[in-house]
């Protein structure tokens, strides 16, 4: 009965609305009325709901420009394609809710400038899809949040100035080299981009003896989240030495959330042996934030290295968090360490 009265809404308004927005709860799968599909007035189409995107070809939706689809389900991979070839002005994009029976997902388009892919209602599932395969010569805008595909092709995304990426990988998984070319997939695909963030879990997707990362030649801000089994070492000197035109980098989530997890590394002189300068460093970083700073011996150490490379640094902001005197000590020895820019002050958040 409810999609039989969505028919009669939708017969008697399509032709002259502009902005539409649809939802409902029901577990049965339903279907929309054909005549959505040639509305020649929608500018706006949100969609939530066990939608069967069925739809007559060719679509033609010649002025929308903004879509949203939740929970809805195409037939094959190639149907969102289908779909927005029909819509030449679409320039936003959001798709996302539960998506686990999509194995593949395929998304083309000339003209789409803002692009969210936000699957974390799936997070909590075992499922990972099998590919991601974007061809996007005008995306600006690039959210991307889902359980790590076991590939990606990103292609052509020489427009790209803001990317999130968010993912969860299998931690039971035996095989990290599977993991680490899917995040290298994904890295080379938005490596065009201005700003960057990158959970945690990405990182810890690189968490191999080598990997290639490409180079982000376009990077002013680079933004890193936390992973509890994030290893720095492994990623922090790779990704300054790939940007090398970065000019603000900001720990957004912390270092270290404890302090057993700072002191678990047997080889206490890695940071400071570390001699050779990033670019990034010597020439174009000039602010660098850390959240929850503690004053954990770990968190210091990368600190003190930030220090006596960051040679134009204008700016070290700690928001601390301070836990013990010891961590306090600590902290007070680093506000007097060496610094490479003369410049150089560090704020304290509190």
């Amino acid at each position: 009965m409810i999609y039989f009265r969505i028919f009669l809404y939708f017969n008697t308004l399509l032709h002259d609305v502009a902005v539409l927005d649809v939802s409902t709860h029901e577990y049965s799968l339903g279907m929309l009325p054909s005549s959505l599909y040639t509305s020649r007035t929608l500018v706006e189409l949100k969609l939530y709901g066990r939608f069967d995107m069925k739809f007559p070809e060719p679509v033609q939706l010649p002025y929308l420009k903004s879509m949203q689809l939740f929970n809805v389900e195409f037939s094959d991979p190639y149907s969102l394609n289908r779909l927005m070839a029909g819509c030449p002005l679409l320039e936003d994009l959001v798709v996302g809710g539960y998506w686990e029976d999509v194995e593949d997902i395929s998304i083309s388009s000339a003209r789409l400038t803002s692009l969210t892919m936000d699957f974390s209602d799936s997070f909590g599932s075992l499922h990972h899809r099998s590919s991601v395969v974007l061809d996007l010569p005008n995306l600006v805008h690039f959210k991307y949040f889902d359980r790590l595909a076991r590939s990606y092709s990103l292609m052509n995304l020489n427009s790209l100035e803001e990317a999130r990426i968010e993912v969860l990988l299998d931690m039971d998984n035996p095989v990290w080299s599977a993991s680490c070319s899917a995040v290298l997939g994904l890295l080379y695909g938005v490596s065009n981009a201005k700003h960057l963030f990158i959970c945690g879990k990405c990182l810890e997707g690189l968490d191999t003896d080598e990997y290639t990362l490409p180079t982000f030649c376009n990077l002013r801000r680079l933004e890193f989240g936390w992973s509890k089994y994030l290893i720095w070492r492994h990623v922090l000197c790779q990704f300054l030495d790939s940007a090398p035109m970065l000019e603000d980098l900001n720990f957004s989530e912390g270092l270290f959330h404890r302090k057993s997890d700072s002191d678990e590394y047997s080889d206490k002189n890695f940071w400071a042996r570390q001699r050779k300068t990033p670019d990034c460093l010597s020439s174009h970083v000039k602010t660098i934030m850390i959240d929850s700073f503690h004053g954990f011996g770990e968190e210091v150490k990368i600190a003190r290295y930030l220090l006596r490379h960051g040679k134009v640094l204008e700016k070290l902001i700690l928001d601390y968090d301070i836990q013990s005197s010891e961590d306090e000590r600590e902290l007070k020895k680093l506000l007097k360490a060496k610094r490479a820019s003369k410049e150089c002050i560090i704020e304290l958040l509190f």
